[in-house]
């Protein structure tokens, strides 16, 4: 898929959208309860945190704040982030598959 002369570039534009991390000691439970969320495209659990590949990251990140909060979970941080390499090849992955599947 990485051969020479590749550029990881390519990744970041051919996918749209954006970005956001979730960083908490209920990443699982986070990650469950947001990944049907209007606006949510794909989930990723990364460590302590997930990665949510979102529409428009200004206006998700209020919502999931509101959501987290109004539901009780803790969490440290809620911020758009650049996705990383984990994040492109998963994204890239579950494409395909979908694209595939009749």
């Amino acid at each position: 898929m990485l051969g020479d002369g590749y550029d990881p570039g390519v990744l970041v534009t051919a996918r749209p959208g954006a970005v956001v991390a979730i960083t908490s000691p209920q990443a699982r439970e986070i990650r469950d309860r947001l990944s049907g969320s209007e606006g949510v495209s794909g989930v990723v659990l990364v460590g302590d945190a997930v990665h949510l590949f979102v529409d428009d990251a200004p206006r998700r990140v209020p919502e999931f704040r509101g959501t987290l909060d109004q539901e009780g979970f803790s969490y440290v941080e809620i911020a758009q982030v650049q996705p990383t390499m984990e994040d492109l090849f998963v994204r890239t992955v579950a494409g395909r598959e979908l694209a595939a599947t009749p």
